[in-house]
């Protein structure tokens, strides 16, 4: 299962979101491999060196085995780390925060190498079935079935009109959510994604009273497509927009031979994620960390002022 995060494109992405510099490590031994996309970040100086940490690319693809033979996991594994605690020395790396795909077990086989914890889930639609019938319940295809008698209809593109029509109706987003720069968006990151990624990348919206009302930019990967960002215009909350571009951009990807469609996380017990429950699948979800310089780590939590509770590395503020 062959997602877009797995595109060496993504993480040069993903660098100016992330503050650091993309770069992938792989590790070969007797025809297998270890493959590790990364952001590398400015971690603080201690006596005048300066440190670094890694960070896996917003979305989820994290460490991934190749040709590996599930028995011959933990052999790689083990010879991985003792190669890359040696590149981490050099390159003077204090800490590694990593995101794992859900849709592979490759976390299972490092269990000895990261601390793995259970993040929680993506909700993913099964697109090799009908999913509208078998994963939508019947109240919410009523609802989507309404909003397209009312004159709802939904458009695929990505030019300049579906660009400000998308930013418009974001910012709602961003403002419902009170959402950190992390999750801001600007007309120069979507252009970058476009040029980028100028034939994976789509907006669906719904368009209703002559206007764009709801907007989903979503990717398409060799397998997967993931909606990654939506907005809604709040006028139009009760009409069950985002449920329409929702399906409909999950009915597009169906139609382009995809399997899955990702629609991301949400905190456990928001209304996000209530919303997203009700028609997907759900896929665990594990991340993982590692200290790789137990001193250096200690002197920049004591500078940061000490731990910042629940968050990995504990002297990162944000």
């Amino acid at each position: 299962m062959k997602s877009i995060y797995m595109d060496n494109r993504w993480a040069m992405l993903q660098q100016e979101k992330e503050k650091g510099n993309a770069s992938i490590y792989v590790f070969e031994k007797d025809g297998r491999k270890v493959v590790y996309p990364f952001i590398k970040r400015a971690a603080g100086t201690v006596d005048g060196v300066q440190y670094f940490d890694l960070v896996t690319p917003r979305g989820e693809a994290g460490i991934r085995f190749e040709n590996c033979r599930t028995e011959d996991l933990a052999k790689i594994a083990a010879a991985f780390d003792e190669a890359f605690a040696k590149y981490c020395a050099e390159e003077k790396i204090v800490a590694e925060f990593i995101r794992f795909s859900p849709w592979h077990d490759h976390y299972a086989g490092l269990t000895e190498v990261y601390d793995l914890n259970f993040h929680g889930n993506v909700y993913c639609n099964n697109l090799t079935c009908d999913f509208f019938m078998e994963e939508y319940p019947s109240n919410e295809r009523q609802k989507i079935r309404k909003a397209e008698r009312m004159g709802m209809e939904v458009q695929f593109g990505n030019d300049e009109s579906f660009i400000e029509n998308f930013l418009n109706l974001y910012c709602y987003t961003e403002e419902r959510f009170d959402a950190c720069d992390y999750y801001r968006l600007d007309k120069a990151f979507v252009g970058k994604c476009i040029a980028m990624f100028p034939d994976e990348m789509l907006f669906a919206q719904a368009n209703l009273d002559g206007k764009a009302v709801s907007s989903t930019m979503f990717f398409l990967g060799p397998d997967i497509a993931h909606g990654i960002f939506c907005g809604t215009d709040q006028q139009y909350r009760n009409t069950n927009a985002n449920k329409v571009t929702m399906y409909h951009a999950a009915l597009y990807a169906s139609e382009q031979g995809k399997k899955l469609f990702d629609w991301g996380g949400a905190k456990q017990g928001s209304p996000v994620e209530m919303f997203k429950k009700r028609c997907t699948k759900e896929f665990p979800y594990y991340r993982g960390t590692k200290i790789r310089d137990e001193a250096i780590y200690a002197k920049l939590v004591e500078q940061a002022g000490g731990p910042r509770e629940n968050f990995f590395p504990a002297y990162r503020k944000g």
